[in-house]
């Protein structure tokens, strides 16, 4: 059975998602964690609830859905799965969250 843990983050109040089933992988969607604490709230659920991080989905890439991609992929080492024209979007997000 597939569960969702949704998580309230950012000063957009943007929700992600993990997605995950008994066999405890998951999948992380639209990672808008923003700082430091919001980070470790998503870390930590993973590492609580032993779940194994397939992928990242971005379902677009408005800034408040994607400040914690990065953070994310390079902590898991996974793929992100993303429209092909949304890409610019996304790297043009990095530069912004770091003003």
């Amino acid at each position: 059975m597939l569960s969702i843990q949704t998580f309230t983050f950012n000063p957009f109040a943007e929700n992600t998602y993990i997605l995950f089933d008994e066999t405890r992988n998951a999948m992380v969607v639209d990672v808008g964690c923003y700082d430091r604490d919001e980070e470790k709230e998503l870390s930590d659920f993973i590492e609580n609830n032993k779940l194994n991080v397939k992928a990242i989905i971005n379902t677009h890439s408005h800034l408040d859905h994607i400040l914690g991609t990065y953070y994310v992929k390079d902590k898991y080492k996974v793929p992100l799965l993303i429209h092909r024209l949304d890409e610019s979007t996304l790297r043009m997000g990095k530069i912004s969250s770091q003003l």
